[in-house]
């Protein structure tokens, strides 16, 4: 499953949670071995494998965002009728 993205520097894309997840690595300078070191994983291959998936957990999803320092940004679609915005973190 692919969602789109609002991204600041390439504008509206479609992305899959691991290449969300590996753009985010790209931007902090991290391997994939980082990020599971960080995370308490002992094998880059941890990591690896659900990068590689189509669908990721959610808690996986902001586990690994959280650790590199992102956030989760909830919010309406139409903020005319609804104005709350939620930021979902570990």
């Amino acid at each position: 499953m692919r969602y789109t993205i609002i991204n600041n520097r390439k504008g509206v894309v479609e992305m899959k949670p691991g290449e969300i997840i590996k753009e985010a690595l790209n931007t902090c300078g991290w391997s994939q071995d980082e990020l599971a070191k960080r995370l308490g994983y002992k094998r880059q291959s941890s990591i690896g494998s659900r990068l590689s998936r189509d669908s990721m957990r959610l808690y996986t999803f902001i586990d690994f965002l959280d650790e590199m320092g992102y956030e989760i940004v909830v919010k309406s679609k139409s903020p005319n009728k609804n104005s709350n915005e939620w930021k979902v973190t570990k």
